[in-house]
């Protein structure tokens, strides 16, 4: 399995790193990597930039996450509106697109469940 950081020369982010790293390192990633997907190729451009304003809603909702861990709160409207982006996931025609998009889904699935843990040892 290949490891998902290894084109921007990260550090791999362990299990027990903070959202903060894996956000920013999730978010430079996917970018460089979606803009150049999503810059090839001259079919459908509407389309394209459909997909890409949909994966920078996805990083945008991360990104509100990781601001808010930054300042100790816990915003149930971040939370929301990340489930909310993820439920509206679905494949793309376009495998290279798809790969990103499910690489930004688990980043939101792996926070909302971070979230979750949080939640229930805090008993909230």
């Amino acid at each position: 399995m290949s490891e998902p950081f290894a084109s921007t020369g990260e550090t791999p982010v362990s299990a027990t790193s903070t959202p903060t790293i894996a956000t920013s390192a999730a978010r430079g990633s996917i970018s460089v990597d979606m803009l150049m997907t999503i810059a090839g190729g001259g079919e459908d451009r509407e389309l394209r930039k459909l997909l890409v304003k949909d994966a920078d809603e996805g990083l945008s909702h991360l990104e509100n996450l990781h601001t808010d861990a930054l300042q100790g709160k816990r915003d149930p409207g971040t939370l929301k509106g990340l489930t909310s982006w993820l439920a509206n996931q679905g494949e793309h025609s376009d495998p290279s697109v798809s790969a990103i998009m499910r690489e930004i889904s688990l980043r939101a699935q792996v926070e909302l469940a971070k979230q979750s843990v949080g939640a229930a040892g805090q008993g909230n």
